[in-house]
């Protein structure tokens, strides 16, 4: 599965994403599972009648009989095991009916809440864009936008797969004659230095290194050239320095390099031992690599430089052209500013570069290109590629996934505004937005009057913590420009899309995007900007704009409802804002003051006393293992405060709304008190299913806890379900120490 390709934005800059899964392949919910919970919904209906009919039981007006109170406590009802006891396994209580009625679905390594949703919202961008298409070719009179237009073309043409079958291997060999050829099978008359400029310059590709425009952190109001790590083809360095636990990802990798190239012409033996040493090579590029969980202090990584500086730094490579290249048509300046956040990477990569055979180095970088354009390609391309994921992975049978869903994923990641304009003209209603609006305010409320209680925090400090929840911004649902159709064409402008040239839309979108990019340097940074489209089932927090995003996406059943009762909101899409939230006061986001700039406004001794705190989490984490393998407490460390908090500040933001709004109705057929439901629809949107390999591969890759330890871990933090759940002291559920940092 890929990353979503999102208009010129850099995702690093997203650094609070809630789930870390913005791009997933979907399966449609079997009608098996629809129908028990359609019975589940009846049999609720029929327990309330019962109810009523006892002495002593709540009374009709006490009880919430809309529809979707029937709908949501059949939902709830359906997706637990309360043979289960909650206080020793809280997961497995909320979560357990769930995971038996959702079996794995081929073509999948995960599944879950998220899954779930953003299945229901393709549904949705296919019905919208195959009535809009229909409106297009009756109505040539500007119904509808420049820029809706080249959406409802870019997904035909991915659509048209007999005109990508008959092409074959053609679009993209050229590409590669253009470039050269595979040094290996006659070509490879491009310098190093050469394909580096195009492969970076005109398709986004990061061989050896990223290089985007992106925030300062230390002067975030500036766009600058910003250089990191990057270049290998794997999730993880971990898949390359530990070879006996991955022998069989790297086996699977290299059959699909081989494969791949067999494919554009390349003679097998040859290409076999070319893709070796490009293995060989990506190995030894993980060795010089930072691991992600040593990274997480940003200002030991933070390293502002000049072109000379950088030059000097790594002067296996032409800075200046390469530079330019990527920047145009914006010219660069001659002492250009930049942020490194790799200095020993580079000096390191510099080194190895200059030592490689200029063969392997030539075919790593055409490598890099082909492998991010191969699932544009024709059966024969995906198949090779579905067949490595199935080893990375273990998604089977990936080709099963309906073409559609692809080709809406792949729009939406193009243009996913444009997309997104006709999602939220077709399915949001204004007062969600006002309805999310208001938790936001509540969770806000109660962080900051929380902050008052907290005796490690010095005055000073807590001052300035104030002042950055305050001045935290928060966007909802979508971007204003989309509705504006002179603003939304404007953005798309210069992208050009046909109606039957699938791969060449890709390649003009990378091109588009790169040209986007390099037109934000030097200019004010835009604190409204997205990092996510409209229709994304996700939510994040950016440490330099200091702002915290909800999609219309993921502002939906199971996470959010205007029929739902408050509860559920607040255990739903409260937790998730009082999560982006926190991000702002994690590990690293912490580090960032309320303009969004990282700077030192925390006091010695409150620094000192925020690491004894979030040791206990790191420490926690740590002993939490799945299939033997442990979690990484330090890499998934900001994640799991943010779950933590985020919880807590949703909790007691539903408490401050009963006490101004009383008491809610109860849900039909449920025994449980509003305060209890607001713990389960917190566990529930986290019931996920994941393969061996999948698991393996987010343990290495993710700065997430598994799903299950996202529950257990913070309701194991949770006095308040202690109280509520009546569960012992020294329970799994309530244990004597508690780990709290906010």
């Amino acid at each position: 599965m890929g990353r979503k390709r999102v208009l010129y934005v850099h995702l690093p800059e997203a650094d609070g994403t809630l789930s870390g899964v913005l791009f997933p392949a979907h399966k449609q919910v079997s009608r098996r599972c629809w129908l028990r919970m359609l019975l589940a919904a009846v049999l609720c209906t029929v327990l309330v009648v019962l109810t009523w009919s006892l002495a002593g039981h709540p009374r009709e007006e006490q009880v919430c009989l809309e529809p979707a109170c029937v709908s949501v406590a059949a939902r709830i009802l359906a997706s637990m095991d309360q043979s289960v006891d909650p206080c020793t396994d809280f997961y497995g209580f909320a979560c357990g009916g769930w995971l038996q009625e959702h079996p794995l679905p081929e073509a999948h390594s995960r599944w879950d809440n998220f899954n779930v949703v953003w299945q229901k919202n393709q549904a949705s961008l296919k019905h919208i864009l195959e009535r809009n298409a229909k409106v297009l070719s009756l109505h040539r009179n500007g119904r509808i936008s420049d820029a809706k237009e080249k959406a409802i073309r870019y997904y035909h043409a991915c659509m048209n797969e007999s005109v990508i079958e008959d092409l074959g291997k053609a679009p993209l060999q050229r590409l590669i004659h253009k470039l050269g050829g595979w040094s290996f099978a006659g070509g490879g008359n491009c310098t190093v230095q050469e394909m580096l400029e195009v492969v970076m310059g005109l398709y986004k590709a990061t061989p050896f290194f990223s290089v985007y425009v992106g925030s300062d952190p230390k002067h975030s109001n500036n766009n600058v050239v910003q250089v990191d790590q990057s270049g290998l083809g794997l999730p993880s360095r971990n898949y390359y320095l530990n070879k006996t636990s991955n022998d069989k990802v790297l086996s699977a990798y290299l059959t699909y390099m081989v494969n791949i190239a067999v494919l554009l012409g390349a003679p097998k033996r040859e290409a076999l031992h070319a893709m070796g040493a490009v293995i060989a090579f990506e190995s030894l590029l993980a060795a010089i690599m930072v691991p992600e969980s040593a990274r997480r202090d940003d200002s030991l990584l933070y390293h502002h430089l000049d072109l000379p500086a950088l030059q000097t730094l790594c002067p296996a490579v032409d800075w200046r052209r390469l530079l330019q290249n990527i920047l145009h048509p914006v010219p660069l300046q001659r002492n250009e500013s930049l942020v490194v956040y790799a200095v020993p990477y580079l000096n390191n990569i510099s080194l190895l570069i200059a030592s490689t055979d200029k063969g392997v180095l030539h075919t790593y970088i055409l490598w890099q290109l082909v492998m991010k354009l191969t699932p544009m390609m024709d059966r024969r391309f995906r198949a090779a590629h579905e067949a490595f994921l199935e080893a990375l992975l273990g998604a089977k049978k990936v080709s099963c996934t309906p073409r559609w869903q692809f080709c809406i994923d792949d729009t939406d990641a193009v243009l996913g505004f444009a997309l997104g304009a006709m999602f939220v003209n077709a399915t949001f209603k204004p007062n969600s937005k006002c309805l999310a609006e208001d938790i936001i305010v509540a969770i806000r409320k109660s962080f900051i009057e929380n902050l008052a209680s907290l005796s490690w925090l010095d005055e000073a400090t807590k001052d300035k913590a104030r002042k950055k929840a305050m001045s935290l911004y928060d966007m909802i649902g979508y971007p204003d420009f989309i509705l504006d159709k002179t603003k939304l064409n404007e953005v798309y402008d210069e992208l050009e899309v046909s109606s039957n040239r699938y791969f060449e839309n890709a390649l003009n979108f990378l091109n588009f995007s790169s040209r986007t990019m390099a037109r934000q340097l030097r200019k004010p940074k835009d604190n409204k900007m997205w990092s996510m489209t409209p229709t994304t089932v996700n939510a994040y927090y950016s440490s330099t704009s200091n702002n915290i995003v909800f999609p219309a996406g993921i502002l939906q059943p199971p996470f959010f409802s205007r029929g739902f009762p408050k509860s559920l909101n607040f255990g739903g899409i409260g937790m998730v804002m009082g999560h982006e939230l926190t991000h702002a006061f994690d590990d690293k986001g912490r580090q960032y003051n309320a303009e969004g700039n990282l700077e030192p406004w925390w006091s010695n001794g409150s620094v000192r006393a925020f690491w004894r705190r979030t040791a206990c989490v790191q420490k926690q984490y740590g002993t939490f293992a799945v299939n033997g393998e442990q979690l990484d407490g330090r890499q998934t460390l900001g994640e799991n405060i943010a779950d933590n908090n985020g919880l807590n500040s949703a909790f007691q933001a539903y408490e401050e709304w009963v006490k101004k709004n009383g008491e809610e109705q109860t849900l039909p057929g449920l025994e449980f008190t509003n305060r209890q439901l607001f713990f389960l629809s917190f566990a529930q949107i986290w019931c996920a299913v994941r393969t061996p390999e999948s698991e393996h591969e987010g343990l290495l890759a993710d700065v997430h806890s598994p799903p299950r330890f996202r529950v257990l871990g913070s309701i194991a933090n949770s006095p308040d379900f202690a109280r509520h759940f009546g569960c012992p002291l020294g329970s799994p559920m309530n244990p004597a120490e508690k780990c709290t940092v906010w």
